[in-house]
């Protein structure tokens, strides 16, 4: 888990994956998980202890070029 931004009312993490999934930890709204991948135990672990996942953003099947159309 990288972190790319630390400002004082949010934080943003590279979550790795490929794509790039992204969690940005809000203190209001939680943790929001960005272009989910697959499930893996040990970055479900990982997330937990940094913030209860309250949204999940799952890839779409065509990426960007699905909002095109």
């Amino acid at each position: 888990m990288v972190e790319l931004l630390n400002l004082p009312s949010r934080r943003v993490f590279l979550a790795g994956g490929e794509p790039a999934s992204f969690l940005l930890v809000d203190p209001v709204a939680g943790g929001i998980l960005v272009n989910a991948p697959a499930f893996d135990s040990a970055l479900h672990d990982t997330l937990a202890a940094m913030a209860e996942v309250r949204f999940l953003f799952l890839p779409s099947a065509r990426g960007a070029a699905a909002a095109a159309h």
